[in-house]
């Protein structure tokens, strides 16, 4: 039996040493020579006790395991909650209050053996649970805060972006005469920073669309607008629409010898001598009426003296409304004087007001037939221009009754 003891404790060293040739601390030399004390005192004692130590052992042993369990568990425990360092201090402490425990119990040799156990895996456990707690720990905190705040970041920027949203608006220009104004350049700015936002001309339907950010005041400027179609400095949109009507006058201040007359044109006020010597501007004449017609013609023009007679009668039916200016194209040549139109005037007795063209005028209009007619409507318009003579009293009246009344639509003719 004592061989046997011996043997025992020949084993627990060897465990012991091999342990401590690893790195395990002080600690266990410490436990290792206390139990070798407490071994000799055993040693000492009588041999039929012997059996008992070595049944007392064996259960020391047992416990010893579960003690040693219970140990490491509560310093995993703690070293997960606390850095590397605290952890490893823990677990040393935790094998000494182990081996201090076990050596108080009857069987040093099982304390001992449990002791070694216990440092071992204390270690081990300590150091894995303390670098997994903290690192993971960490690493997920910081991480998942980075990404979620990122991601916020992001979201509400492009939350922000998206709160912003384009719409078509639409300017619209027509004249006082409710025509389309075709051509006019339509300039968009940012009211109060004056940004240019876009320019571009209307169509042959007056309009033109810019995509605009909804919600913001613009402000609408126009140019290359014709003459006699007055615009004001600026507009603004009524919601996503602006309808812009432009009012009509005769164009002042213009040379004739620089226009050049088109359908939809307004007229250039101009004076002329009329055959009384008296000098009529058209602005005047146009006053109060539906109508203004400028008729071209000479003397001796053999069309022109066809034509004078149904423009006559025609005339009587609208004198009330209605003007007719009779104006000889060829003023200044050979024939073509005032006092010759005078004394054509009253041999014929025609109603009409006759006088000699101004300068530029004829040219303006591109007279190249005899005679020409031209009708200008009650806004000063230019509404057609008809080359040769009318030979008949209804086709005049036809002509004259489309630009009388009160339910007159302004219409261009081509």
């Amino acid at each position: 039996m004592k061989n046997k003891l011996l043997a025992l404790m020949l084993c627990v060293f060897m465990v012991i040493s091999s342990l401590a040739g690893c790195g395990n601390k002080d600690t266990n030399g410490d436990n290792n020579n206390k139990v070798e004390n407490e071994t000799n005192d055993n040693n000492n004692d009588n041999e039929d006790d012997s059996d008992n130590q070595e049944g007392d052992s064996e259960g020391d042993v047992e416990n010893g395991d579960s003690n040693g369990g219970n140990t490491n568990e509560g310093n995993t425990d703690d070293s997960q909650g606390s850095n590397g360092s605290e952890g490893e201090n823990e677990d040393s402490n935790g094998d000494d209050s182990s081996s201090e425990d076990d050596s108080d119990s009857s069987s040093g040799d099982s304390s001992t053996g449990n002791d070694s156990g216990n440092n071992s895996g204390s270690n081990s456990d300590s150091n894995s649970g303390s670098n997994s707690g903290s690192n993971s720990g960490s690493n997920s905190g910081s991480d998942s805060g980075s990404s979620s705040g990122g991601s916020a970041d992001n979201g509400g920027s492009e939350s922000g972006d998206s709160s912003t949203t384009e719409a078509e608006y639409t300017v619209t220009i027509k004249s006082e005469a409710g025509i389309a104004m075709d051509g006019i350049q339509v300039s968009i700015y940012k009211t109060g920073s004056g940004s240019l936002l876009g320019s571009a001309k209307t169509g042959e339907d007056g309009k033109v669309q810019f995509t605009l950010n909804s919600g913001e005041a613009y402000t609408i400027k126009l140019s290359d607008v014709p003459l006699g179609f007055n615009a004001a400095d600026s507009y603004s949109f009524n919601g996503n629409t602006a309808n812009i009507v432009l009012d009509i006058s005769l164009v002042v201040g213009e040379k004739l010898s620089r226009a050049k007359f088109a359908v939809g044109d307004v007229m250039y006020d101009f004076t002329f001598t009329a055959t009384d010597g008296s000098k009529m501007t058209l602005s005047d004449i146009l006053k109060g009426k539906d109508l203004v017609v400028i008729n071209f013609m000479y003397i001796g023009c053999v069309y022109c003296d066809m034509e004078f007679p149904y423009m006559a009668e025609a005339y009587d039916n609208y004198k009330d409304r209605m003007e007719i200016i009779v104006l000889n194209g060829l003023a200044g040549e050979k024939g073509q004087t005032l006092d010759a139109m005078k004394g054509y005037q009253e041999n014929n007795e025609w109603p009409f007001i006759m006088g000699l063209a101004p300068s530029g005028l004829t040219t303006a209009f591109k007279v190249s037939a005899y005679p020409t007619t031209v009708l200008v409507d009650r806004y000063g318009v230019i509404c057609q221009i008809h080359p040769g003579a009318i030979l008949t009293t209804e086709d005049f009246v036809k002509l004259f009754d489309k630009f009388i009344g009160d339910d007159y639509q302004q219409v261009l003719y081509k």
